[in-house]
Parts: structure tokens; C-alpha cells; sequence
């Protein structure tokens, strides 16, 4: 759902990817079955972050770039850089 958003442009990608970050529950695996919304996994950030950049909204992506890598190990994903 958070890749048509972007793909589309829609502006409401960046509310809904806002709300999956504030859910409790993530999945370990992109298809696995829930009966409630969860986290973004790495796929999720990968999207909106990309969708940010070529859209020029450095802001938002500084703002995402600092949660993705205070949250990301609580999440079991790993981020590097350089």
C-alpha cells in the first residue's frame, strides 16, 4: 500500500507510514499474516525514504533517517552507513 502511495506521489504516503511507525507489533517477514497494522519493516523504509529524496524533501527524510536509526535494532534491522 506504501509503494502505490508513493509511486502515485500522493502526499498521504508519508501520513500512513507515520502511523505504521507508531504500531507496537512488527513482522519478520513482509507476508506474514496479522490481524493488526505493524512497523515498517527495511522494505517499508527503503520506500518512503526514496520517495522523500527524489521529491527533493530533505527535511522529512533527515527527520526519518534519525527515527529509522534510533529504532532500527528494536525492529532487528541493522543500519549502516558509508
Amino acid at each position: 500500500m506504501l509503494l502505490g502511495f508513493c509511486q502515485s506521489g500522493d502526499v498521504a504516503a508519508l501520513v500512513w507510514f507515520d502511523r505504521l511507525s507508531q504500531q507496537s507489533q512488527t513482522s519478520h517477514h513482509q507476508f506474514e499474516p496479522g490481524e493488526k497494522a505493524i512497523r515498517p519493516d527495511v522494505v517499508g523504509w527503503m520506500v518512503i525514504l526514496n520517495a522523500l529524496a527524489m521529491q527533493g524533501i530533505v527535511k522529512d527524510v533527515n527527520l526519518l533517517f534519525a527515527m529509522l536509526a534510533r529504532d532500527a535494532s528494536k525492529d532487528g534491522m541493522e543500519v549502516r552507513v558509508g
